[in-house]
C-alpha cells in the first residue's frame, strides 16, 4: 500500500496540478476575450453606426438647434447666407454654454479686461494695430481668435456678415431655452427656416464678466468712425433684435464663428 500510495503521489498528483493550470489559464484567456468583446462593443462611436444625416440629424436633437454640418469637430448651420454660421460660441461644446470672453483681436480668454492689459496696445497703453493708418481694418489669421482655436476654416465675422445675419433671420428672445435655464435669441432664416441660438453670455470689463441679461458678440471690424473700437452685435432683454454698435476693443465680449462656404468638408 505504501508503494501505491507513493505512485498515486508520483503520477495522479502532478496531472490535477496541471490540470488546475490549464483550467486557469483557459478561464484567464476566456476572460480576457469576453471582456475584450465587451469593450469593443461599448466603445465603438455612435457615429460609426449612423449615416451622415442621421448622425446630423441626433446632434441636432442634441443640441436643440438646426445642424446642417461639421468642419472638423465643430458644428454649422447653413441659413441660407453667404457664410455658414457655427451652432455655438468660442469655448462652448454646446449653443447653450455661454462660452469664453475675448478682447478684440486677442486669442486668449481672460476674467477682467482692462485698456492696461489689451494686448495691442505699446507700452504707452495707446492702440498700435489695427490703428490709424496701417491700412488693416478686418483682423488678419493671427488676431482672430476663432481661427487660432478652432482651425483656419474657420473665423470671426465681418460686420457685413452679422448684418446679413441680423436681416436674414426672424430674430425671437427666448427665456429658458428648452428648458435649459438659458435666455437668448434665437433666429429662424428667412431663407430656409433653419434656427439659430446665441445665449445672453454677458460681457467683460475690469470687474469681469457682467450679468447674462444681454448678449454681445465681436465681429472682425475695426469701426471706421473710431478705429480704437470695433464693430459688435448685442441683443437682450432691454433690446429686441440685433443692433450692431462700436465698443472699445479692450472689452470681453463672445464669438460666434463662420465659415466660407466653398471651405471642403
Amino acid at each position: 500500500m505504501k508503494t501505491d500510495r507513493h505512485f498515486y503521489y508520483l503520477c495522479v498528483i502532478p496531472i490535477f496540478k496541471e490540470m488546475k493550470k490549464l483550467y486557469i489559464f483557459l478561464s484567464m484567456m476566456f476572460g480576457l476575450f469576453f471582456v475584450s468583446c465587451f469593450e469593443e462593443e461599448v466603445d465603438e462611436p455612435w457615429e460609426e453606426q449612423l449615416s451622415e444625416e442621421e448622425q446630423l440629424a441626433e446632434l441636432a436633437k442634441k443640441q436643440g438647434v438646426s445642424v446642417t454640418g461639421r468642419v472638423g469637430e465643430y458644428t454649422y448651420v447653413d441659413l441660407g447666407l453667404s457664410v455658414m454660421w457655427a451652432t455655438y460660441n468660442v469655448g462652448a461644446s454646446l449653443p447653450i454654454d455661454d462660452g469664453d470672453l475675448f478682447a478684440w483681436g486677442e486669442t486668449s480668454p481672460k476674467t477682467v479686461f482692462t485698456n492696461g492689459n489689451y494686448k495691442l496696445t505699446n507700452v504707452a497703453g495707446v492702440v498700435n494695430k489695427y490703428y490709424g493708418n496701417d491700412n488693416q481694418k478686418v483682423l488678419v489669421p493671427q488676431d482672430d481668435v476663432a481661427t487660432q482655436r478652432w482651425g483656419e476654416a474657420w473665423r470671426m465675422p465681418t460686420s457685413a456678415e452679422m448684418i446679413e445675419l441680423r436681416q436674414g433671420c426672424e430674430w425671437t428672445l427666448v427665456e429658458n431655452f428648452n428648458d435649459s435655464g438659458v435666455d437668448g435669441m434665437l433666429g429662424k432664416s428667412r431663407k430656409n427656416g433653419n434656427v439659430i441660438f446665441l445665449p445672453t453670455a454677458g460681457w467683460g470689463d475690469e470687474e469681469g464678466r457682467g450679468a447674462r441679461s444681454n448678449g454681445y458678440y465681436w465681429s472682425s471690424s475695426v469701426s471706421l468712425k473710431n478705429d480704437g473700437e470695433a464693430w459688435y452685435t448685442c441683443f437682450g432683454t432691454s433690446y429686441i433684435g440685433l443692433c450692431e454698435y462700436a465698443l472699445g476693443r479692450s472689452n470681453g465680449l463672445s464669438i460666434r464663428p463662420v465659415h466660407p462656404k466653398e471651405v471642403e468638408e
